[in-house]
């Protein structure tokens, strides 16, 4: 673990027939959450120089409910086009086109899936607006109590797409993590691990299109 330890309690032995003070590590707190797509452990370490780590260091370590080290990526994006096809067949997800690409490189691998062709509206005019209102903050941030704050993977580049749209990002991210593992240190300048890179985005070309429409209506209405 990255991190200067300090010791922060005392106990005493006897030593040479002398009680000496003896320098004890405080135990590190350990926080599980488990949701619907796997097991989440944060392990925060107080005996660590608090210069770098005023409240402690915490380890994040995160397991999917469908995660298996010894499956190849290959495998698991089979396995997630059938539980796709499965939540499509129960009305959980909609019927559109999901695209999954793997690769494979030097110290890595990725899974990235790319949706179009929503049945419902990806943008609206209502939609835009709150975009543009959003984008227009001087903090640039979003607020605690506007809708768009509940997604996690919120950003700049979706703050204009519909909640139903958001929605759909959301529960296909929840089944890509579900198969995924990941490890890394909540702290300044400290990296992570995971067993591969993961991504959800609507295809590039179907957001410009469907935003260019609305942009098109509003200039003729």
């Amino acid at each position: 673990m990255n991190g200067i330890r300090i010791a922060s309690a005392t106990s005493s032995v006897m030593f040479m027939g002398k009680r000496a003070s003896v320098k004890k590590a405080p135990k590190p707190k350990v926080e599980t959450i488990t949701d619907e797509m796997g097991t989440s452990t944060y392990t925060t370490h107080f005996d660590v120089d608090r210069v770098f780590y005023p409240k402690g260091l915490t380890e994040y370590h995160f397991t999917g409910k469908n995660f298996d080290a010894s499956r190849d990526i290959a495998q698991t994006a089979s396995l997630i086009r059938q539980e796709i096809k499965s939540q499509i067949s129960e009305k959980k997800l909609p019927k559109v086109k999901y695209s999954i690409r793997i690769q494979r490189y030097p110290g890595g691998q990725s899974l990235r899936m790319t949706i179009k062709g929503l049945p419902f509206p990806l943008v609206t005019s209502e939609s835009l607006k709150i975009g543009e209102k959003i984008k227009a903050r001087r903090d640039r941030k979003i607020p605690q109590n506007h809708y768009l704050a509940k997604y996690s993977f919120i950003n700049y580049g979706l703050v204009d797409l519909t909640p139903k749209a958001l929605d759909v990002l959301q529960q296909t991210k929840a089944i890509l993590k579900s198969y995924n593992s990941e490890s890394y240190i909540m702290g300044p300048g400290d990296g992570g691990y995971n067993h591969f890179y993961e991504s959800v985005e609507y295809d590039l070309d179907y957001v410009i299109s469907e935003r260019e429409k609305v942009q098109h209506a509003l200039k003729k209405a």
